[in-house]
């Protein structure tokens, strides 16, 4: 109330409120014209390859928990076609399986005396299913984003029992710092390679391998000749179809966790059929009949 009868200090204090909103902005269009000539402006090629990494790990994230899920689908897959990923003996007709919806055609493994499976690189048979099912994760992620990030066919695999590893042959590079043209200025490049650790199970086929030659050659039932196999960490299921043909189920000790139940081997075999040896009878020669005495004449 002072100040606003006094028409001195009015005055003075009217004047300082204009001055300092017009050096206000004489700063504002001399920082703006001293900003314009940074392109890019200060900072954003620390923040932009800030971003740049945090999307590499994002990636290298994707691809792994791709892989696990590419490799416990390969794990149940594979098992339903009994280890191949294309059969050499051909397979059963579709039939009826407890537990499933849907008729499955069972591969051999044994047909015609041929054993199906002898020159089978199991570890090839997954490779060659894994390689098809994450090439399908990653296009997945290309088409959803628009843009061609991941590389398909670009990794080279080592699969063993316990591991799986891919190694990319071609590196993901991304672009940062962008012009006002559009054009990067810089490139942030990583390879998505992956290792994890999983249960494959392949183990178990060299397994089968042995068994269902001493099946083959079992000239007991079935069943004593299933009893009989050291095969352990298996659980063993058959039925018999036809005269010689008998599909199996085997289930493995493998828990994924994508999945529910446990992953089955399931093939077919075409036991050869016993004939039975046919015993000729011996027929005993008549007896000869005695020869009459001679008469003396």
């Amino acid at each position: 109330m002072r100040l606003l009868k006094n028409k001195k200090g009015f005055d003075w204090s009217f004047l300082i409120v204009g001055v300092t909103i017009l050096c206000l902005v004489f700063l504002y269009f001399q920082l703006d014209k001293k900003m314009s000539a940074f392109d890019p402006p200060i900072g954003k090629m620390q923040m932009d390859l800030i971003d740049k990494i945090q999307q590499s790990e994002n990636l290298l994230f994707y691809i792994d928990e791709s892989s696990r899920l590419a490799a416990c689908d390969t794990v149940y897959e594979l098992g339903r076609k009994g280890g191949f990923y294309q059969s050499p003996c051909g397979e059963t007709p579709p039939m009826p399986v407890p537990g499933l919806l849907t008729p499955v055609s069972f591969n051999y493994w044994y047909k015609d005396g041929r054993k199906c499976y002898e020159n089978v690189n199991f570890y090839k048979e997954f490779t060659k299913e894994f390689s098809t099912r994450l090439t399908s994760h990653m296009s997945k992620y290309n088409y959803i984003t628009g843009e061609s990030v991941f590389l398909l066919d670009n990794h080279e695999f080592m699969i063993t029992d316990n591991k799986v590893v891919g190694s990319a042959i071609k590196n993901i590079n991304l672009e940062f710092v962008s012009t006002g043209g559009g054009i990067g200025i810089g490139k942030y490049s990583f390879k998505p390679s992956f290792a994890i650790d999983f249960k494959t199970g392949l183990g178990d086929y060299l397994k089968l391998a042995t068994a269902v030659d001493e099946l083959v050659s079992c000239e007991s039932p079935m069943q004593e000749c299933v009893d009989d196999l050291n095969t352990p960490g298996l659980k063993w299921d058959f039925q018999k179809i036809g005269l010689t043909t008998y599909t199996f189920s085997v289930e493995q000790d493998i828990q994924c966790r994508f999945k529910g139940g446990k992953p089955k081997i399931m093939f077919a075999i075409e036991r050869p059929l016993k004939v039975p040896e046919v015993i000729t009878p011996t027929v005993a020669a008549p007896p000869i009949p005695p020869v009459p005495p001679l008469l003396e004449i």
